[in-house]
């Protein structure tokens, strides 16, 4: 085996990439990335976008149902979850060049207005003959269907007869739940047929119940700060937890300026803007006659967990799994305050250099916020 990769480590061809290649262990081939490589890369994106770090992704098109609450029964924190989890999948997507047709499935009404509905049959057999005035005109009870059989056995074989009719005029394909009912219907193939169009279901964990100086502001930026502050927590707190786990919802957790949090990470936003504005460096002119260096090892670990960006948004994609994105960013905010404190930017030889690796953090920041549906502040 050590053998055969050492002829593998030998034997590669050269490549602008690959710095060195080793083997360690009973048979495994270490491969050195090179310096000049990884910082042409992020120099690219600087000239050029971030969108040229966008993923390719095998599908084209894709459908998403998500956040259809439950009309028929009072809003709660737990509707967040569909809402932001779809939301932050669909602009994932649409990152990744795909085609997303977004969809609010406003259901699971269908035994309270049946209940109204065979109520409505009980009170008035006659309604036919009724003259055309408001059915209901005074308050009433309606006795709960599993209080009565009786009409417990009306409403479903009426709902039967609404659900078989409203086939029969259904055209587009819905998926309901995990796509049961939709598969009953003969609307979506067996799964176990190779057969299109194919659905995933995406499951949600529970929302369980929970048993600096601020100079030269004006009543404006605080108003919009701290909305975009409040609201972002809120996504962020929810957004971060792997989907299929529940989460207390608190929101002394999610304000909190201490540990992956989005009020920390707004926080290194703000900071690295006014370190690239504390610089009076041209910017858009160091991208095109600048150099990146990446002779510090913190200077490196951050290079290198930047250009990571589009295998991860990648990975979020294919699992659906909004949170690997999270650890992404916090991960990020990590490493740049370790290359901050360890690189002197402001005033140092390498400035310009260490001005553009901060331009493209806070570029990676404001467009993994972007996909998350979160407003970044500049001044905190």
């Amino acid at each position: 085996m050590r053998g055969s990769c050492e002829a593998i480590a030998e034997n590669l061809p050269a490549c602008d990439a690959i710095e060195s290649a080793s083997v360690a262990g009973p048979g495994f081939v270490n491969i050195v990335l090179s310096n000049t490589w990884i910082a042409k890369r992020i120099q690219d994106m600087l000239v050029h976008g971030i969108k040229t770090w966008a993923p390719i992704m095998p599908v084209k098109r894709v459908v998403l149902d998500f956040s259809s609450p439950n009309i028929a029964k009072e809003m709660h924190v737990g509707h967040l979850r569909s809402t932001t989890s779809g939301e932050t999948l669909a602009r994932m997507l649409e990152f990744s060049n795909v085609d997303v047709l977004r969809r609010n499935h406003v259901g699971d009404w269908g035994t309270q207005f049946g209940m109204l509905i065979e109520f409505l049959f009980e009170k008035f057999p006659n309604w036919e003959e009724l003259e055309v005035r408001p059915l209901v005109t005074s308050s009433f009870s309606i006795k709960h269907p599993k209080k009565d059989s009786i009409m417990m056995q009306n409403l479903r074989l009426g709902l039967t007869k609404l659900w078989f009719g409203y086939r029969e005029g259904m055209r587009n394909i819905v998926q309901l739940g995990k796509g049961y009912a939709a598969r009953m219907a003969g609307w979506l193939p067996d799964p176990n047929e190779k057969k299109f169009p194919k659905t995933s279901h995406v499951g949600l964990g529970l929302v369980l119940g929970a048993d600096g100086k601020l100079v030269d502001w004006t009543d404006e930026e605080l108003d919009k700060t701290s909305k975009e502050l409040g609201y972002g927590a809120v996504k962020y707190a929810d957004l971060k937890n792997n989907r299929l786990t529940n989460y207390t919802f608190s929101f002394d957790q999610m304000l909190s300026i201490k540990g992956n949090t989005a009020v920390y990470l707004q926080y290194a936003h703000a900071r690295i803007c006014s370190i690239i504005g504390k610089s009076n460096m041209d910017v858009e002119d160091l991208k095109m006659n600048a150099s990146i260096s990446l002779g510090h090892p913190d200077e490196r670990a951050l290079g290198l967990h930047l250009i990571r960006f589009a295998e991860v948004v990648e990975e979020a994609c294919t699992e659906l799994l909004p949170s690997v994105l999270c650890d992404y960013l916090y991960n990020l905010s990590e490493m740049f305050m370790k290359f901050y404190t360890s690189c002197q930017v402001l005033g140092s030889d390498e400035e310009p250099s260490r001005v553009l690796l901060c331009e493209a953090t806070v570029i990676v920041m404001q467009q993994t916020f972007q996909l998350l549906g979160i407003t970044p502040v500049y001044k905190l």
